[in-house]
């Protein structure tokens, strides 16, 4: 018995076209896909362009996303360091001032820290 094979576990000829109609839907498809793109292309050639007025850029209602985050991130940091190595006041109507923080800790070497009140 050479060369038999059991004829009940695989139809051949049922694979061969199963494969053929599925290499031919994927032809087809991608033909259409070609044919739409081409569309899409010679629609948007012939779209008008939109007026000056229609290309000004619309800015939404705050509260907007962060553009960049680099500049803020660098306008924070420049805040911070003006805060911290400048006078200024922080409350002029009861006589807060804000102090330099290298002075700040000269001061504190100078003239000490003075205990915390012990609570009865």
């Amino acid at each position: 018995m050479t060369g038999q094979h059991e004829k009940t576990d695989v139809h051949v000829p049922s694979i061969n076209w199963f494969l053929v109609g599925l290499f031919g839907l994927i032809a087809v498809s991608l033909a259409l896909m070609w044919v739409m793109f081409a569309w899409l292309a010679r629609q948007e050639e012939q779209a008008p362009r939109p007026t000056l007025m229609e290309a000004q850029r619309v800015l939404p209602p705050a509260p907007r996303l962060q553009v960049s985050n680099t500049q803020d991130l660098d306008a924070l940091r420049a805040r911070g360091t003006k805060a911290l190595t400048s006078y200024g006041w922080v409350r002029q109507e009861t006589g807060i001032v804000r102090i330099p923080v290298e002075r700040a800790m000269d001061l504190v070497v100078e003239r000490g820290v003075a205990a915390p009140e012990k609570k009865k």
